[in-house]
């Protein structure tokens, strides 16, 4: 049995309401244990199996080369993995992207909806989760992750590369020392002006959730994309004379020596 499929069960008196807020939520969570494993690879989650009488859904990975493959089958492990943390109300060792979207999964269990059920195909057992997870600041070492994947804030300067939507609205940031190329998801707020942005290679500083997993940087929980104005004509010259003189560059000018930074030659 191919292991690339996911199911949650909502086990209760679910309300349209409530059903949607689960639905998205697990859309959320899929997309997010996707890019934290490869951000590059090409996964598209499917609808397979959808039972209105006991309200469950599974969520297959579909993909096209072998890389896809990998990355499916490690988020399905991922997911069996987060589902026995969130059982014993332990998630503090998972990205702030995976903890909100289970916050809002189990955000729905009210009396009427008694707990969220979740599994795998090759672990057919469902597990129970009964209390709404709260929300967490903090890295536990005591986690049942053995190796939690770092984090951190950030804010990063850089231009847009590359635009897209085919799975969900992301965005490539070209950062502006180093040329690293950083994947960003963008929330709903921050969409706008994203083409305006692309189009006319805008420096831009972007805020949010850096994580760095294998060779594929991301920045999710994106807070701010600020606008940064064009640098007035000459502006680098105001540079001339801030530093003094460093081994070796007696003979170069102030002006040259400015001038070799702007030009990244130094």
């Amino acid at each position: 049995m191919p292991n690339d499929s996911v199911i949650i069960k909502i086990d209760g008196s679910v309300s349209v309401a409530d059903f949607r807020v689960v639905v998205s939520a697990f859309a959320d969570l899929l997309l997010a244990l996707t890019a934290e494993t490869n951000v590059e690879a090409v996964v598209d989650w499917i609808v397979s199996d959808l039972r209105a009488g006991s309200t469950q859904i599974t969520g297959r990975g579909t993909f096209g080369n072998a890389e896809g493959k990998a990355t499916v089958e490690t988020v399905v492990r991922e997911y069996e993995n987060l589902s026995r943390a969130a059982r014993e109300g332990r998630i503090e060792a998972f990205s702030i992207p995976v903890r909100e979207a289970m916050q809002s999964i189990t955000s729905v269990i009210n009396g009427k909806i008694r707990r969220i059920l979740m599994s795998t195909l090759d672990t057919p057992d469902l597990v129970a989760i009964e209390n709404r997870l709260e929300e967490v600041d903090s890295v536990d070492a005591h986690s049942t992750r053995k190796e939690p994947r770092p984090y951190a804030r950030a804010a990063i300067k850089g231009q847009i590369v590359t635009l897209d939507d085919k799975h969900g609205v992301y965005f490539t940031l070209q950062e502006a020392y180093t040329q690293r190329h950083i994947r960003c998801w963008p929330g709903k707020k921050q969409r706008s002006n994203l083409g305006r942005f692309w189009e006319a290679k805008t420096w831009i500083i972007v805020e949010g959730t850096y994580m760095r997993y294998g060779n594929s940087p991301s920045l999710t929980h994106i807070t701010d994309i600020v606008e940064l104005p064009d640098a007035e004509k000459g502006s680098w010259r105001q540079a001339i004379g801030a530093a003094p003189r460093g081994p070796g560059a007696q003979d170069i000018s102030s002006a040259d020596a400015v001038r070799k930074v702007r030009d990244g030659e130094a």
